[in-house]
């Protein structure tokens, strides 16, 4: 009997014993919750030690999951969606302890490229100031300022026979046409006007050192290049031309937009370079 009881005894103990635990628990885990409540900012769902997971996040991960699908999400999708969002902390909060961020090109790339593109969403939503945009275009009129063009036919004279023959059929008065074709050979220079920089990517600078003296439907001075010619025939051009804005004014916005993109990236980049203490390698004495 005395057994019996002892043995009873140590179940109502172990009983009470789990009970108690459990009872400890369950207030440990209202006492987490409540202080994790109190240090939730409105906007966030769920704080995994010290980063939030915002109702944003949540709204971004379930619309791309939704996409394509022909049923609702429902809430048991919502909370594993929620779920998989804290998986995710945890295993960057764990890469980043790890230093795979500095461990990974690809990862501290990706991570450059990310904070690079909020800084630039968040100037981008700025409005647009008429009189700073007025003063862009002033200030940088050489952007919307189309350069001379030129559209040309070319001509290669590779020794002092070809330049005779050339100057002959020339002086016969043999057509533009005729001439090309008759010693042009492959020069590859497309039909058009186009810019000088252009053109002296296909004929290289020496060939065009007169175009911009020429006259329309003439011919250029021969042009000596180690002992070879070159002829250019001026078809069309024209002259540089300043925009107006009111004719560009989606072009000076975007150019706008874009410096004050860069200005706003290189301020943060500066206060960044402020906050942080930088240790340069002394130089080795010489």
């Amino acid at each position: 009997m005395a057994e019996m009881s002892i043995s009873r005894w140590r179940r109502l103990a172990l009983l009470f014993g789990i009970v108690a635990g459990l009872t400890m628990a369950i207030l440990a885990s209202l006492n987490d919750e409540s202080q994790a409540n109190q240090r939730l900012s409105p906007s966030a769902l769920v704080m995994v030690d010290d980063s939030a997971i915002l109702q944003a996040d949540l709204v971004r991960a379930l619309t791309a999951v939704s996409a394509g699908r022909r049923n609702l999400l429902t809430e048991d999708d919502e909370q594993a969606i929620l779920q998989r969002l804290i998986d995710e902390e945890l295993l960057l909060q764990r890469a980043i302890k790890l230093g795979l961020v500095e461990a990974e090109p690809e990862l501290r790339n990706s991570l450059v490229a990310a904070l690079t593109r909020e800084v630039i969403s968040r100037s981008r939503s700025e409005d647009v100031d008429k009189q700073k945009l007025e003063e862009f275009y002033e200030t940088n009129k050489q952007l919307f300022t189309q350069k001379p063009r030129y559209f040309v036919k070319a001509v290669f004279l590779a020794n002092p026979k070809n330049a005779a023959e050339f100057e002959a059929a020339l002086a016969n008065e043999d057509s533009i046409d005729t001439l090309v074709n008759n010693f042009a050979g492959n020069i590859p220079v497309p039909e058009g006007l186009l810019p000088k920089q252009k053109l002296i990517d296909y004929l290289g600078p020496q060939a065009l050192v007169d175009i911009d003296a020429m006259e329309i439907e003439t011919w250029s001075k021969p042009i000596d290049e180690q002992n070879a010619f070159w002829r250019i025939f001026l078809v069309d051009k024209t002259t540089e031309t300043i925009f107006a804005r009111d004719i560009i004014e989606q072009q000076v916005l975007t150019a706008f937009k874009n410096q004050r993109d860069d200005i706003a990236l290189r301020d943060y980049i500066s206060s960044l370079r402020r906050e942080a203490v930088i240790t340069y390698r002394s130089k080795p004495a010489k």
